[in-house]
């Protein structure tokens, strides 16, 4: 069940790249969902809806907001999507065709056309980063990571990214990426034969 599900440790270097990575993320869709609101408004009836989040979000501790918008969603999401579902697509698939769908799907499930092009993009490249690091871990961590970024961000309790300084931290994603790109080491040789 643990290797079903891609429950297996992972190099550290894709756990510290996944890291690295959460502050470029988070910047790049906040950047995307401006954008995409400038191109299609929400209408003026779903704002007021955002409106009982808000008060949720600003009375809320910050433990109680970390743990129901960013640790749950974060382990229990990508043991499905990217743990069950890609294991299964695994078999039948190219690694394109699996990013694609991941990506598709994951879009879908959140069934928000406002949200639909960050939350696919989120999870074509939390696909990318299960298929490379053959662990769904360093996916869960970028995903805890970018939903508590933006969930304790915007209701005001992480205070750092209105700091000046935290204009740079999307730069931290160059070296995140570069550490997945490192080749695995070779393993020990092969005796048969």
């Amino acid at each position: 069940l643990l290797q079903a599900l891609g429950l297996r440790l992972p190099r550290p270097s894709h756990a510290l790249g996944a890291l690295l990575v959460i502050p470029a993320l988070a910047k790049g869709a906040h950047s995307l969902l401006e954008w995409q609101s400038e191109v299609l408004p929400l209408p003026p009836g779903a704002a007021e809806g955002g409106v009982e989040l808000e008060a949720i979000m600003g009375s809320s501790s910050p433990m109680w907001l970390f743990f129901f918008f960013a640790l749950s969603p974060g382990i229990f999401e990508e043991l499905v999507f990217r743990g069950a579902l890609l294991g299964a697509m695994r078999r039948d698939f190219t690694w394109k065709r699996i990013v694609f769908w991941q990506a598709l799907y994951f879009a879908l499930v959140h069934a928000s056309i406002y949200r639909l092009l960050p939350t696919g993009i989120l999870g074509g490249l939390l696909a990318l980063i299960a298929l490379r690091s053959r662990s769904v871990l360093p996916a869960m961590v970028l995903h805890i990571g970018y939903n508590a970024l933006l969930i304790l961000g915007n209701a005001g309790h992480l205070t750092f990214t209105s700091e000046p300084w935290f204009e740079y931290a999307p730069w931290a994603a160059i070296p995140g990426v570069a550490l997945f790109l490192i080749p695995p080491r070779p393993g020990p040789p092969d005796r048969a034969g």
